[in-house]
């Protein structure tokens, strides 16, 4: 009987995951999918497990954390919701931790050269002090698009 609810277990766990997002296996994302990436075979047992004890899996894909984000552009939007304020002040100064973490999320390969362009364009990303999120991340994409040598540093924007 114990077998049998593991098995059960497990298999839901490895089909939990909706989200797509590269460096995972059949696990699914989440933490296992951070440590074990895509590595084959029973290590994703393991990264299964992992994904659901520490932390929930399903947290991971409504959050978007944990490698549970299929799409840059949903990933950059939803990390300028939780860090505007701090991004604003960052952009202003053209660096910060804020900054430098959304480069990493726009796979920028230098985010030097992003604070620059960004702290140029700071009065078109940020209009106004009541600017929602989404429209300061078309603007952030955009500033980058419209900036040739920008836009070939950071992968993830189209």
């Amino acid at each position: 009987m114990r077998r049998l609810l593991f098995g059960v277990v497990l298999a839901a766990c490895l089909c939990a995951s909706t989200a797509f997002a590269d460096n995972y296996g059949m696990a699914g994302c989440g933490l296992g999918a951070m440590a074990f990436k895509d590595q084959p075979g029973s290590v994703q047992i393991f990264a299964a497990t992992l994904n659901n004890l520490i932390s929930p899996q399903t947290f991971a894909i409504s959050s978007g954390t944990s490698n549970c984000v299929d799409n840059p552009n949903t990933a950059s939007a939803m990390f300028i919701q939780v860090n505007k304020d701090a991004l604003r002040t960052d952009i202003s100064r053209g660096t910060g931790d804020s900054l430098a973490s959304l480069s990493k999320i726009l796979k920028c390969s230098d985010s030097d050269k992003l604070g620059v362009s960004l702290q140029k364009n700071y009065q078109t990303i940020f209009p106004s002090d009541t600017t929602p999120a989404d429209k300061i991340n078309d603007s952030i994409r955009s500033t980058i698009h419209n900036d040739a040598e920008l836009s070939k540093d950071c992968a993830a924007v189209i």
